[in-house]
């Protein structure tokens, strides 16, 4: 990785789990990224534990773009590499329903010196994955990247109403001042060099832990800026809510269990002059700050209804 003339290899990590609907679009999104020519791709789809047609879906993306596989079967895990002149492309299944065990297989099956993990449920814009490669390239002392999930939103469609688009503007701009996901590596897409890493901890709040090692390593991380990134949100309020206590979990675990990291994360933010915002007294203990943010995301987006985009958020600054 002395300089971006050199033929560099990087691996690109989806972890997926039941995610039958969404893989297909995020494959399909990586299939028409403009890539650099003096970089060499690899995609993996790990999937784990899967119980509907996940690991089906991934291997039709691979009969559709590539040449016949080559199946491999190691105890456990059961491997497909199909090879395309743009890029290889491997799936494998394994029984474990667990991300850490996704992410590790990704990790060790990986001969790259870079690793791209998405989740399965995104939509990259054309040019997420040039991006990252090309700061890579330009920035060889730091040792992750990732897209900053702070920004602007979408202008008005005036198909939807004008009223709503309106209302929802500025219900996400309003959510933007308080909204956790400034600069760190966010567990929908973050990257890192492979050489800093030994494995990744069972925890679920991974990204933050992987953003204080890289912190502590002094290797540094990039937020990258003027990249577009869609995602889902959660179907219904208890999905929601869900989420949110499993992350202040998570937290709290990361917290107890590697307070080193976390000093490392805070060290880390503090050279970038971040201030994580935090919603006025009011709305936070008496209103409800999780019922209120629900509502900012139906008002931002209706994705589950067919032909609607997904919520999207470009980032404007680092």
């Amino acid at each position: 990785m002395d300089n971006a003339t050199t033929i560099q290899r990087c691996t690109i990590g989806i972890p997926a789990y039941n995610e039958e609907t969404t893989l297909p679009i995020v494959l399909e999104t990586l299939r028409q990224q403009e890539l650099p020519d003096d970089w060499h791709i690899h995609i993996i789809v790990a999937a784990n534990g899967c119980k509907d047609r996940t690991v089906l879906m991934a291997l039709q993306f691979g009969h559709d773009t590539c040449s016949a596989p080559q199946e491999v079967v190691q105890q456990e895990m059961h491997w497909w590499h199909f090879s395309d002149p743009a890029f290889d492309y491997s799936v494998c299944e394994v029984p474990i329903a667990s991300r850490n065990y996704a992410l590790n297989l990704i990790h060790e099956a990986s001969v790259s010196d870079v690793i791209i993990l998405f989740d399965a449920d995104v939509r990259l814009g054309p040019g997420v994955v040039k991006a990252i490669l090309r700061a890579f390239s330009e920035n060889p002392q730091h040792g992750a990247i990732a897209p900053s999930f702070v920004g602007d939103i979408d202008p008005v469609n005036p198909a939807n109403g004008r009223f709503a688009e309106w209302c929802r503007i500025w219900v996400s701009r309003a959510m933007n001042n308080f909204d956790q996901y400034g600069m760190r590596l966010d567990g929908r897409g973050y990257s890192y060099r492979h050489h800093l890493i030994d494995e990744h901890p069972n925890v679920i709040a991974v990204d933050l832990w992987m953003e204080g090692t890289v912190w502590q390593r002094t290797a540094g991380c990039i937020y990258l800026t003027d990249v577009e990134v869609r995602y889902q949100f959660p179907k219904n309020f208890r999905e929601f809510v869900t989420q949110h206590l499993r992350y202040d979990k998570t937290i709290a675990d990361l917290r107890r269990k590697h307070p080193d990291v976390v000093a490392a994360i805070n060290r880390g933010r503090k050279q970038f002059g971040y201030k994580r915002g935090r919603p006025p007294y009011l709305v936070y203990r008496l209103i409800g700050w999780m019922f209120f943010k629900w509502i900012a995301l139906h008002a931002r987006s209706r994705i589950y209804e067919e032909g609607k985009p997904w919520e999207v958020i470009r980032s404007t600054k680092s």
